[in-house]
């Protein structure tokens, strides 16, 4: 919650500001690199695990956290956004859009949200499928869930 709140103040108080035509996407990845060590410092220390490491959000494949799981607050399930293909692209179209708490085993990546250039509420979390009851086919593919709807525990 903390990291949440400080990066998106970050970004929304003092880089989005600054952004302009030539510089916007130099900018994001600045912004992404000291994201990385506001993540360790907020939230990997504190765990006294310093040699852990948060991808920044340009890299292709960002890898998942493996201490950190992502549990549905709602027993009943929760909607999800799947990414279609397991290379992860733009598209969170997969036909599997709700799951329950022990459908899948959900690892944390990153905060995500649509709009990387303009105000960030980092409404969802970004996670890998670990594991899948429900659907083999999940298994290895990225989604978002609403940071409403789940909570991060440490493994």
């Amino acid at each position: 919650v903390r990291y949440r709140e400080c990066s998106r103040n970050l970004w929304n108080t003092y880089f989005y500001h600054e952004l302009s035509e030539k510089n916007k996407w130099e900018m994001k990845d600045k912004f992404d690199d000291i994201c990385t060590q506001l993540f360790l410092a907020i939230v990997f220390a504190p765990l006294g695990k310093s040699s852990s490491k948060k991808s920044p959000s340009y890299m292709k494949s960002q890898k998942p956290i493996d201490i950190l799981s992502i549990i549905p607050l709602i027993k009943s399930g929760i909607p999800i956004r799947i990414n279609r293909e397991i290379e992860q692209s733009g598209y969170w179209d997969h036909p599997v859009d709700f799951i329950k708490p022990n459908d899948v085993e959900l690892q944390f990546i990153d905060f995500f949200d649509f709009d990387t250039l303009g105000v960030r509420e980092f409404e969802y979390y970004l996670v890998h499928i670990k594991k899948s009851n429900i659907d083999p086919s999940l298994k290895g593919r990225n989604g978002l869930v609403k940071v409403n709807h789940a909570k991060v525990i440490l493994i």
